[in-house]
């Protein structure tokens, strides 16, 4: 009973191995492999029979050698891209912290959109680079949550610390000041609007509509008490990522109320 459950087992393993064969052979895959196994197999037979002496095998074990020689290469090809396959650029890494172009570009020149909660991160740092941007006649487009409602109370309670109001509300109100102060000293295309909407995530958009377009992207996570949320950075060339985020900094900045500036 013993030898006739590994006959049996022997005939499935064969039998898988011949279905194996034949599914590559029909889809033109691993050829130069099998090629190589018939050439390296009837040769040793030969050999045995002494129908091809030993001295004759020189020749063809190299082009056997050359034979696999190609198909490793076929395989390194393959693999290459894959790989660059899975890092397309449609496809761009999560961050922890932006790359160094982020304050480079915010000291450049060009348009800029700003959106955020408070956008205390941004100021009062950027003022004087805002200020030269509005004075060099750039556009500078800041979105920030409404003072006073439901909004301001769900991103404090994002926090991981005890969530305080008014605390919130004093850092827009701060970010309200410089930009009230832009507007006195540097005029300009300065345009401010507020939204309603429980932000998931603020932005940084550099220079939109030219070939140096960058959008920054944090997202707001809940309650972590990591030093660092993801991050994204991400230009025309990484397609739908791109497109996608660039939509929603625009329905964004569409569905805000703009400010009175008092």
């Amino acid at each position: 009973m013993l030898q006739n459950a590994e006959s049996r087992s022997t005939f499935s393993y064969m039998t898988a191995v011949l279905k194996r064969v034949a599914a590559d052979l029909r889809a033109g895959e691993n050829l130069d492999a099998y090629v190589t196994i018939v050439v390296a197999v009837t040769l040793a037979v030969l050999n045995l029979l002494g129908v091809v002496p030993t001295s004759k095998l020189s020749g063809v074990l190299l082009a056997v050698l050359a034979l696999i020689a190609t198909g490793t290469l076929a395989t390194r090809a393959r693999l290459d891209a894959l790989a660059r396959s899975s890092a397309s650029p449609n496809s761009p890494p999560l961050l922890q912290r932006f790359p160094d172009s982020y304050q480079e570009d915010l000291a450049a020149g060009g348009d800029l959109y700003l959106g955020g909660v408070s956008l205390t991160s941004l100021f009062p740092g950027r003022v004087h680079d805002l200020d030269r941007r509005l004075r060099a006649g750039e556009r500078v487009r800041v979105l920030l949550v409404k003072p006073g409602t439901p909004a301001v109370d769900l991103a404090e309670r994002r926090m991981a610390i005890p969530p305080d109001h008014e605390r919130r509300e004093n850092q827009i109100k701060a970010t309200l000041g410089h930009l009230r102060w832009l507007l006195d000293t540097a005029g300009g295309r300065l345009e401010v609007r507020f939204t309603e909407q429980p932000l998931p995530l603020g932005w940084v958009f550099v220079a939109p509509d030219t070939s140096r377009s960058t959008l920054y992207v944090q997202y707001y996570a809940f309650r972590t008490r990591l030093q660092s949320t993801m991050m994204l950075c991400l230009r025309p060339a990484d397609g739908n990522w791109y497109d996608t985020h660039r939509e929603q900094v625009e329905e964004y900045w569409n569905d805000g109320e703009p400010w009175g500036g008092s």
